[in-house]
């Protein structure tokens, strides 16, 4: 994971005139107290990755577009516990079966969200469908669902390698957010009401 983080960082300082606002690690004690009040262990990657950096400050580039952001654990742990109530799998599926239709679930982790969590979110599941798999990334845009990626690694994975193979670009400033200094796009994308870079993630 440090090796993927160091490309992105690398990739932004190289290519952009802002930065990802990213912390510093967060501590073991900190993990397990999220992982005790879940009842689970998260996956290694995902461990390794908050170890690095717990989460980020408001970037000064938007890298997931508007004002969404890997959150620090404090804030992620403060919604799993507001979003929690829920603890029946729900049987309802996506067309791929890959994830389950719930808006909320204990067995879901928030990850990426605006500041308050009311928009689009990308979780860490651990509900998955019967074709998806434990600790895979849901995407929950409006009440659609979709994978996003397989696990946290392949989908930090994906994004250093979209940044490197020109698949994702850096435009200079953000009309919606003048605080900003610019934001990561696909190429050639309109901005009018800004861009999704979550919905270019897809499991194939």
């Amino acid at each position: 994971m440090q090796q993927i983080w160091k490309r992105i960082e690398s990739w932004t300082a190289a290519n952009t005139d802002g930065d990802l606002a990213l912390r510093p690690g967060a501590t073991d004690a900190e993990l397990v107290a999220l992982e005790t009040a879940m009842g689970r262990r998260l996956p290694d990657d995902l461990r390794e990755s908050f170890l690095i950096h717990d989460g980020q400050d408001m970037p000064s580039v938007r890298w997931f577009d508007g004002e969404r952001r890997l959150h620090p654990l404090a804030s992620i742990a403060e919604q799993w516990q507001h979003d929690s109530s829920e603890t029946e799998v729900p049987d309802a599926l996506t067309e791929d079966e890959r994830a389950r239709i719930a808006m909320f679930h204990h067995g879901r982790l928030p990850l990426i969200g605006v500041r308050f969590w009311d928009g689009d979110t990308l979780y860490a599941d651990f509900i998955p469908g019967p074709a998806g798999r434990d600790g895979q990334l849901v995407y929950r845009m409006d009440i659609e669902f979709s994978v996003a990626a397989h696990s946290w690694r392949e989908f930090l994975g994906e994004y250093a390698r979209k940044l490197e193979a020109g698949e994702l670009v850096y435009h200079k400033g953000v009309a919606l957010y003048p605080e900003a200094k610019g934001c990561i796009i696909k190429p050639g994308a309109d901005l009018t009401y800004g861009h999704d870079v979550l919905a270019t993630f897809s499991v194939a």
